[in-house]
């Protein structure tokens, strides 16, 4: 009888230790799958992270790219004369300027209310061979385009010269504007105020761009 008691307690004590390493084996195990769980977790993250950053360096790469980018459709159908890069680049500086110079209309509105002023021009078309008082600048992704249609046949009517550029959100930029901007409008003097006296070297940019627009108008024309 001692002896199956004995045989008895330890089976017992055989099966308790062969639990015992099967339990510790099973949480270990489990242990090792939670962490392998929780890397990969934090690898997905970080890869998620890295992508975003990735899609977003790449966004603000083409977005700065496409600036001067001039993919088919972009510009209304009459954005003529389109300024290209370097000219682009010329009248957003020339822009800049007439803002601090408080010389810069901003807006449709604004843009033809001030155009409708200016008294008419009676010659021949395009036979004015002065400085007009003012430059008109367009964008050429405005949409819909009748926004902007008809001011070119305003500015002809007052012989001020105009030319298109292929951003508009470049131009609002420019003339110290969160908005996309379709038309602004450049004075060769101040707006308002007793003194409508500008900086020489804001005259002298003027002037070049006046005469560099009145050249691409005269290649369109012809």
């Amino acid at each position: 009888m001692a002896k199956e008691r004995s045989d008895k307690s330890e089976r017992k004590e055989r099966k308790k230790e062969k639990s015992a390493k099967v339990d510790g084996v099973l949480k270990s195990s489990r242990k090792e799958d939670k962490v392998k769980e929780g890397r990969v977790e934090k690898e997905a993250k970080k890869d998620k992270k890295s992508h975003k950053k990735d899609a977003k360096s790449t966004h603000d790469d083409v977005s700065v790219a496409s600036d001067f980018e001039y993919a088919p459709g972009r510009n209304v159908f009459f954005a003529h004369p389109l300024a290209d890069k370097e000219m682009s680049s010329m009248i957003y500086q020339v822009v800049q300027s007439a803002c601090k110079q408080k010389t810069l209309r901003r807006g449709v509105k604004e843009v033809e209310k001030a155009l409708k002023r200016l008294p008419r021009f009676e010659g021949p078309p395009g036979s004015f061979t002065g400085i007009s008082d003012h430059i008109c600048i367009l964008a050429g992704d405005v949409s819909p385009a009748d926004v902007i249609s008809y001011l070119p046949v305003v500015c002809e009517d007052h012989e001020v010269p105009y030319i298109y550029v292929p951003n508009r959100r470049k131009l609002g930029s420019a003339g110290a504007t969160k908005r996309p901007t379709s038309v602004v409008l450049i004075g060769r003097n101040r707006i308002s105020g007793q003194d409508t006296s500008v900086s020489a070297e804001y005259e002298k940019a003027y002037v070049e761009l006046h005469a560099a627009v009145k050249l691409e108008r005269s290649y369109y024309s012809i």
